[in-house]
């Protein structure tokens, strides 16, 4: 009756607060709070990334977005590196360095998993290399394996793609759309990421209905992808189950002699969102002993 739970660990909401606009409507304790809150962001942000033209940077800040969470750890520090450009104002660089990760990550999932797929017709195409610069085989392959979590992520690779090609390879309209561009470019890899490595709704794994955690449905936990990328890094756990803020990191906890029978993910839910909080696994550490724990860092 275990299902694995997915966990975010590294996103950036900061922007959030920067695109929010106090309102008429609120109270004036409330406006009062966000304005110590957005004062407080601008002076970490400032500090963070320095006066000059701080203007800018908090406009380009604004513009990014939230930087989604991946599940894959590598991701996460080239993602941000790129991010950071475009905050400086350092356009061309920001943009090559979305397009470069966007066609790392087709390399990886070609590589990592084309083994599950040695008897279909695309794999004889991909089988003898060790990398690939065409974006049209890969993104086609990986779409004929059904690796794509959702729909949206094979437009997003697409049109990455286009950026890619154009920034590349010489265009004078480069220089015009320059900015324009690399904020495409950072927006579809966010959503990349959002949706095929992170844990937005629309990813095909995600079982429903449960309230405040995402876990992968049942039918999903022998998809390849989530069997490379998702499973060594999620909990398996009842819905019982607690989570600790450590020290050292992040602590799952969870009875060790939990029912050994399958429900639906539907039941799943179910007793997920109806548990008595007053009987889920104790979280302390050193744990109990008919305690299992995991520790995230």
């Amino acid at each position: 009756m275990k299902r694995y739970l997915v966990y975010p660990f590294d996103f950036d909401t900061r922007a959030e607060l920067l695109r929010t606009e106090i309102q008429d409507s609120w109270e004036e304790k409330i406006k009062a709070q966000w304005r110590t809150n957005r004062e407080s962001l601008e002076a970490s942000l400032r500090k963070e990334l320095g006066d000059h033209n701080f203007d800018m940077k908090l406009k380009n800040v604004r513009d990014c977005g939230s930087a989604p969470f991946s599940i894959v750890s590598y991701h996460n520090p080239l993602y941000h590196q790129a991010r950071y450009a475009f905050y400086h104002g350092y356009y061309y660089p920001a943009l090559l360095a979305a397009c470069a990760l966007g066609e790392r990550m087709l390399n990886h999932m070609i590589l990592d998993l084309r083994d599950e797929f040695s008897g279909t017709e695309q794999y004889r195409k991909v089988a003898r290399k060790n990398s690939f610069d065409n974006w049209d085989v890969a993104i086609s392959t990986l779409e004929a394996w059904d690796i794509f979590q959702a729909d949206c992520v094979t437009a997003d690779f697409r049109a990455l793609k286009r950026l890619r090609h154009r920034s590349v390879h010489f265009s004078p309209e480069t220089y015009r759309t320059l900015r324009e561009d690399a904020l495409s470019a950072l927006q579809h890899l966010a959503s990349i990421i959002r949706v095929q490595f992170g844990f937005d709704g629309a990813a095909r794994w995600m079982l429903p209905g449960t309230k405040g955690n995402r876990f992968i449905k049942k039918d999903s936990e022998a998809d390849p992808f989530l069997v490379k990328y998702y499973l060594p890094q999620c909990p398996l756990v009842s819905p019982m189950f607690s989570i600790n803020f450590l020290p050292q990191g992040i602590g799952f906890f969870d009875f060790k002699d939990t029912e050994d029978r399958e429900v639906s993910d539907a039941e799943f839910a179910r007793l997920y969102n109806e548990r008595d909080p007053t009987l889920i696994a104790p979280s302390k550490v050193p744990p109990e002993d008919n305690i299992v724990w995991y520790l995230r860092q």
